[in-house]
């Protein structure tokens, strides 16, 4: 069973399941859903590098509906990525659960 909205280094994750944290950032509203907005992004990626400054070992998953293919927002994903914050990014269809 996950542990919803757990508290650790100063900010909230969604969930955690088995020491894997899970950030879910983004909706389908306006005209940059999900993580196509710079600002979305950038709060889960502060979110993660806290997290990994208080355990460095610890494992994470960006969910989104929208992952940036381009622009300032790919290049600060893939930074992210290349550092270790996130061991996954998974894209989740708005809608998929409907």
């Amino acid at each position: 069973m996950p542990n919803r909205n757990v508290k650790i280094a100063g900010c909230e994750f969604d969930f955690e399941i088995c020491g894997v944290y899970f950030e879910v950032k983004g909706s389908n509203e306006g005209p940059r859903p999900g993580c196509l907005r710079t600002d979305t992004l950038k709060k889960a990626i502060a979110n993660v590098a806290l997290l990994k400054a208080v355990k460095p070992t610890a494992c994470a998953v960006l969910v989104t509906s929208h992952i940036p293919v381009a622009g300032y927002g790919l290049e600060m994903l893939s930074i992210a990525i290349k550092a270790g914050y996130f061991q996954h990014v998974w894209e989740i269809p708005y809608g998929i659960y409907t």
